[in-house]
Formats: C-alpha cells, sequence, structure tokens
C-alpha cells in the first residue's frame, strides 16, 4: 500500500470533527478536534471493555491524546461540548449498566467465593461487597490522583468487569510536576491494561485483598497551552523525560491554532451556530452513543483479519525504513514513528467499535493511518519548535517598539528573570536575527534601564531601489521605485536632485499642499532607504574605489566639480536590506560607515534629507550580485558593537585605514584577492613595485593566518608586476 497518499479520515467522527469547527469558530483546527473525537469515542470503547484480537492475541481499546493549542483554539469549549451534548447520554446509561452489571457480579461471585471458601452465600456475598464498597465508588474520569487510588479504582472495575480509567488533565504546562502519579502509573498501563499489584503489610482491619489479572484499559487526554509547558526550565526537561520513558510511543499529537473568527461575518458566524443540521447531527450521535452502553456490547471482540493485519504489517515496516533515517539524536520522534503502528491499530479496533462493526476494515485501517500520520507531523512540529531566542527575536520583530526587560518578564513567560541569562539570550537572539533579517538593538536609557528593540528587514529587491527626485532642490520631490539600470541613467542626466528616502508632503500654513517636501519632518521613515551614498571629495581616484568596491554592485559618477587632476565623485550602493532609521541613528550609522571605508568622504552628509545632484557626467557601474551589508553599522546592534570594538583594537595595533579594510575582507576567507587589490590601490595612489611590495609583505604579516612568502611572490607580486608592465 502507498502510505505517501493521504487517506480518507473516518466517516462518522468527521460528523464530530464539523460540529466542533463550528461550535468554536475554528477552522485551522481539525486534527486536534479529531484526536479529541477519537478520545471520546476510545472512552465508550474501552468502558465496554471492547478488544482487538490479533494475530498475537486480545489487545485493549484505549488511547492516549497529548494537545497542545493557545488560548481561545477552544480547548475547554469543545471538550465541555463533547461531555454535555454527544456523549453524555452514553456517560448516564453507562453507569446504570455498571451498577446493574455489579449487581449480578456480586450473585455470581458469592457462589463461587460460598464455595471456595466453604461459607454460606450469604456470607460469602458481604465478603465481596465489603471489598467492592472499600474501593469507594466508580470514576468514569478523573483529573488528578495517586497511584493507591488508581489501583483502587481499577479494582474495583475489575471486580465488576466493567469500565475504564480515564485521566483528563487541562493546563498540563501548570500541572506536569503535581501529576507524577499519574503519568508512572499511565506508562504502565497503556499497552495491555495490565499494572502490577503494590505488596503492602497485611493488618486484621485492613486484610490485602487477592489480586486480579484482567486488564483494565485506561485512556489518557492530556492538554494546555504550550508556552506553560515549553518554558526552556524545569517543566520542559521534565516533559522530555516522559516522552523519552514512554510517552512518545503511546501518545498521539495534537496542535490547535486560535480561532480566526474575523474570517465570517457575523451572519456567517450565526448561521454556524444555528446550524439545523449541526443540531440535529449532535441529537442524533448522542442517541447513538447512549445505545452503545448496552450489555450486549460488554467485553465485545472486534477481529483484525489477515488482510488488515498484512496492512499494519507493511505500514510497520514502512515507519522502520523512516526511523532509520532520522539520526539517533532525534530519539523522541524516532521511537514514536517506530511506534505508530501499534496506536493506529488501537484507533481502528475503536473505529470499527463506534460503527458496530464486527471486524476491522480497511476504511478503518486507512482512517487510523492518517490520524497517526497527522499526529506524527504535529509530533515534530512540537520538539522542533522554535528555541525561546528565535521566539525572543520574532517577538522584538513583530511588535517593533523598544521594551525594557521588565515589559518581556511580563509578556514573555519564558523569559528569565536572572539578569546573566536574559543577557546570554538576548544576545543569541541578537545573533540569529543576524542571518534571518531581523536587527536587535539594544541601548541604556537614561544611565541604567536597557531597552530593546527588534526590526524585520526586507531583503533588498534591485528592481525596487528607493529614492525620490526632482528639479526642484526643495519640493516637488516625485517618489520611485527604480530598477537598478533605471538609476544608471538617472545618474546619467543632467541637473536633477534626488533624495536616497521617499517624501512625503507638506501642508502650509496657506493649506496648500507642496508634494515632495525636502527635510527631515518629511521623511517617511515606514518605507526606510536601501541606497547608500558616499560623496568622496579627496581627489582620490575612481579606479581606487573600484578596487575597494570591487566585491559589490555600484554606481559611481562624477560630481560638478570633478576635474581630471583632482577626482570627485559619488558612490551610490544598493544595499542588502532595506532598513529604517530615525534621524540620530542615521547620523551614527552614516559615521559607521565612514570609520569603515579608507577613502575620504564628505562627513558633512549625514542626514537622512540629503539632495544629490545629477550632472551628465561619466557613470561607471560594477553590476554585480552582491550587495553591500549594512547592519554591523546600524548603532546601538550587536554587530556594530563588535565592528567598533575590532576597529579599535585595529587601530591600537598600529594599522592604516586601508589596512584595517583590507584586514576585515581578508579575514572572510579571500586573503588573495585582498592583497591583491590592496596592491592594486597601492599602485593606482602612485606606489612603486618596490614600495607595494614591500607593504603588501608588512600587511600580510599583520594578518591572523598569513599567506607563506612564495605564495605572495608566486601570485600577488607577479600579478601586480603584469599591471605595470601594461601600464
Amino acid at each position: 500500500m502507498n502510505f505517501n497518499q493521504k487517506f480518507p479520515y473516518h466517516e462518522e467522527s468527521e460528523k464530530i470533527v464539523k460540529i466542533l469547527r463550528n461550535y468554536t469558530h475554528n477552522q485551522n483546527s481539525d486534527t486536534f478536534f479529531r484526536l479529541l473525537t477519537a478520545f471520546f469515542e476510545a472512552q465508550v470503547a474501552s468502558n465496554m471493555r471492547a478488544s482487538l484480537n490479533t494475530v498475537k492475541g486480545l489487545i485493549p481499546l484505549n488511547l492516549y491524546g497529548m494537545c497542545f493549542a493557545p488560548s481561545g483554539a477552544g480547548k475547554n469549549l469543545s471538550k465541555n461540548l463533547m461531555e454535555r451534548e454527544i456523549f453524555h447520554k452514553f456517560k448516564a446509561r453507562f453507569k446504570e449498566l455498571y451498577d446493574a452489571t455489579a449487581t449480578e457480579k456480586c450473585i455470581e461471585q458469592s457462589k463461587i467465593i460460598s464455595l471456595d471458601k466453604g461459607i454460606s452465600e450469604e456470607e460469602a456475598k458481604l465478603v465481596w461487597e465489603k471489598e467492592f464498597k472499600s474501593y469507594g465508588p466508580f470514576c468514569y474520569d478523573f483529573c488528578d490522583g495517586t497511584i493507591p487510588a488508581f489501583k483502587q479504582v481499577r479494582s474495583k472495575a475489575q471486580m465488576v468487569g466493567l469500565g475504564a480509567l480515564t485521566f483528563i488533565c487541562d493546563e498540563l504546562g501548570s500541572n506536569l510536576s503535581t501529576i507524577e502519579d499519574m503519568l508512572k502509573v499511565g506508562l504502565e498501563a497503556f499497552d495491555m491494561g495490565i499494572v502490577k499489584q503494590k505488596l503492602i503489610k497485611n493488618y486484621a482491619d485492613q486484610a490485602r485483598y487477592e489480586e486480579r489479572d484482567d486488564p483494565v484499559p485506561s485512556n489518557q487526554w492530556l492538554f494546555g497551552e504550550p508556552s506553560k509547558l515549553f518554558d526552556y526550565g524545569i517543566n520542559e526537561k521534565l516533559f522530555i523525560q516522559y516522552l523519552n520513558t514512554g510517552y512518545a510511543r503511546r501518545c498521539f499529537f495534537a496542535i490547535g491554532a486560535e480561532a480566526d473568527t474575523l474570517r465570517f461575518t457575523p451572519e456567517e458566524l450565526y448561521a454556524q451556530m444555528a446550524d439545523v443540521n449541526t443540531q440535529k447531527d449532535k441529537e442524533d450521535l448522542a442517541n447513538k452513543f447512549e445505545l452503545m452502553a448496552d450489555s450486549s456490547l460488554v467485553q465485545k471482540v472486534i477481529q483484525l483479519e489477515k488482510n488488515e493485519e498484512l496492512v499494519f504489517l507493511e505500514y510497520m515496516q514502512y515507519n522502520e525504513q523512516r526511523a532509520k533515517e532520522i539520526p539517533n539524536s532525534q530519539g523522541e520522534l524516532k521511537v514514536e514513528i517506530k511506534n505508530r503502528d501499534f496506536k493506529a491499530k488501537k484507533l481502528a479496533g475503536i473505529y470499527a467499535f463506534v460503527d458496530g462493526s464486527d471486524k476491522v476494515e480497511l476504511r478503518h485501517v486507512q482512517a487510523a493511518i492518517q490520524l497517526a500520520e497527522d499526529s506524527g507531523e504535529c509530533f515534530r512540529q512540537i520538539l522542533h519548535r522554535d528555541k525561546p531566542y528565535v521566539k525572543l527575536a520574532k517577538y522584538l520583530a513583530e511588535i517593533g517598539e523598544p521594551k525594557t526587560h521588565a515589559d518581556l518578564c511580563d509578556e514573555l513567560g519564558f523569559f528569565p528573570e536572572a539578569k546573566n541569562r536574559r543577557s546570554d539570550l538576548l544576545s543569541l537572539a541578537t545573533d540569529w536575527g543576524y542571518d534571518h533579517n531581523i536587527v536587535i538593538k539594544r541601548y541604556v536609557l537614561d544611565g541604567s534601564m536597557e531597552l530593546v528593540e527588534g526590526t524585520k528587514l526586507q531583503i533588498t529587491d534591485c528592481n525596487n531601489l528607493i529614492l525620490s527626485w526632482s528639479n526642484n532642490m526643495s519640493e516637488g520631490y516625485e517618489n520611485v521605485f527604480a530598477t537598478f539600470y533605471q538609476l544608471c541613467e538617472f545618474c546619467a542626466q543632467t541637473g536633477l536632485a534626488w533624495v536616497s528616502h521617499h517624501l512625503l508632503s507638506k501642508v502650509d500654513n496657506s493649506g496648500v499642499e507642496r508634494k515632495g517636501y525636502r527635510d527631515e519632518a518629511h521623511i517617511n521613515e515606514d518605507e526606510g532607504f536601501n541606497l547608500l551614498v558616499l560623496d568622496s571629495d579627496s581627489g582620490d581616484s575612481v579606479s581606487i574605489a573600484q578596487h575597494l568596491l570591487s566585491k559589490y554592485k555600484y554606481i559611481i559618477y562624477h560630481t560638478k566639480s570633478s576635474t581630471a587632476e583632482k577626482n570627485r565623485f559619488r558612490i551610490v550602493l544598493p544595499m542588502k536590506y532595506t532598513i529604517s532609521l530615525s534621524k540620530a541613528d542615521y547620523a551614527e550609522f552614516y559615521s559607521n560607515i565612514l570609520k569603515w571605508f579608507p577613502l575620504s568622504c564628505d562627513s558633512a552628509t549625514k542626514d537622512r534629507s540629503r539632495m544629490w545632484l545629477v550632472y551628465g557626467k561619466e557613470v561607471i557601474t560594477n553590476d554585480v550580485n552582491e550587495l553591500f551589508d549594512p547592519l554591523p553599522f546600524i548603532p546601538k546592534t550587536l554587530k556594530n558593537s563588535k565592528f567598533l570594538s575590532r576597529q579599535s583594537e585595529n587601530r591600537k595595533a598600529n594599522l592604516t585605514a586601508l589596512e584595517i579594510y583590507f584586514k576585515g575582507i581578508a579575514e572572510e576567507g579571500n586573503r588573495n584577492n585582498a592583497l591583491f587589490n590592496y596592491a592594486c590601490v597601492l599602485k593606482d595612489s602612485g606606489k612603486t613595485l618596490v614600495e607595494i611590495e614591500e607593504a603588501v609583505k608588512a600587511f600580510n604579516n599583520k594578518l591572523s593566518a598569513p599567506l607563506t612568502q612564495e605564495e605572495i611572490k608566486a601570485t600577488i607580486l607577479v600579478s601586480i608586476a603584469r599591471k605595470f608592465e601594461n601600464d
């Protein structure tokens, strides 16, 4: 059978899933609703002591389910509907059946005890009743307990030959450490419903009763909000421990999503709640399940015949093969996938029982396998959930506003209270964000309080470069998104002005709108900028700039005052990201760029509304794929702190601005290219071949991993000598 295909779900269960969708207005949590439905159906089958007859013998029909969903998904709402409107009639009639069966068992067992102990049937009846009453009332389901209490209720169910033990735990994250007894005994009771008796001392007034071997099925439904369980602390470690010790292989898993009522109109929401068919389906289902609390169905055996058994064996092998491909480091996932066939086999029997079938049919097998596959995908997502630093980075980027540490403690359950752990978490979030287009700023306010702010960066599309242009210096700027080639053509025009941001219009005192007004107050911060402009005014040759920026896409054009003797030119660098910075941050960002770039550039161009003119002179382009990365220069970020620290260390080591620049390139991994371009810049600045050789060797010795002298001679110096010859 092709297990990669999607099988149809259990038809009767899908009626309940539809009801739950409409009742909760949640169209995004079908796996949760299907598992919840299967759990309540398992309660019916297990309380009636139905079992599945396999080639290896009888196995009880029970189910363990674990679901995680945020507040607003309808966890309790859907569970309450199941209890009060669909399965309530079964529960009421089952209690009547249980009491009637207990009376019959009392009479039956009294005769056996009478013969065994040589006492009258009346005395035997008192013996049986004494033990039966000593266990307290039978619990249809329970939310907490101890192992001794669990075994008492189990013994009571054994005496009647009816009933199951069903543990339901809400808010698993909050209660995990307090339900240890139920989780431990649940590990033992799942497979065959068998729990070993604890040896206790026998007292005259508290006799140790005879141990019974007949199995009692056990069900568990564990659910809650994921944030309270996955706290990256004690709770989560304990949860992973339980997965490793057996819950990974025993449980079906589901993930729920928050209901999105905004996708519907009020009329549509009302129609869902008032759907006549839904109301009728609830009544029909309640009546159907009520009839299953019938003595004729007690301890019903569902047959798993050869053809269906073969499908499960094939599914087992399919899972074994998949498990081999999973690394041992993912032990929980490996164990879960190797045991899916057993869970699915139990579920197929449950589907057959609620359908009133005497045997498991292929449709039951396929529906059970499909839910097992959905469960496995949910389990994979649970295990591969975002780490705390990832969640922190995403949260900061999503809210886009500064937060104090106290704010983060209040709003994020996983944000640690210990100062050193907070700092480590923020550093990891910053590093992760750098690789995932999120920049995180950290800065101190009033000398003591740290603020943290995150921004989601947009990767620059070179067909959407941001600029405004006008033939007027102050206003009338038209906001455009230009391609790189359009920008090249624009830079070759004459007498036009442009700005590397989009501008807003200004309404003057007379109420007149002045379109595209160029000043700081009318910068469109929301759109940000993706072009960096440097104004070289020191007279350096353009060829030097070309060697310095050889790996980046750029446009270079001469300014009005440029002459053959003294070059003045403008460098336009499309940036890797589109970023938005305040006036103060932009000025600091620009200053950081000037600390990095070794050519002398106009430092008075740090304002965002700076106007650049084009004069129709020669335009030089480097149309490569790599764009300039602005992240190390954004102030108040970890990357910027590291950049400034390296700059300071390099200056203390007496490196020149040019050496610092090329050292950064060399340490990225391309030492040969960095040293060659360094040599080319020295040549274009007027150095002789001998001076270049000395300078290159001296610079190479300053690198953390220098090239050998032989390699420098055979590659870099040979190449630079040829350039001298060609000139």
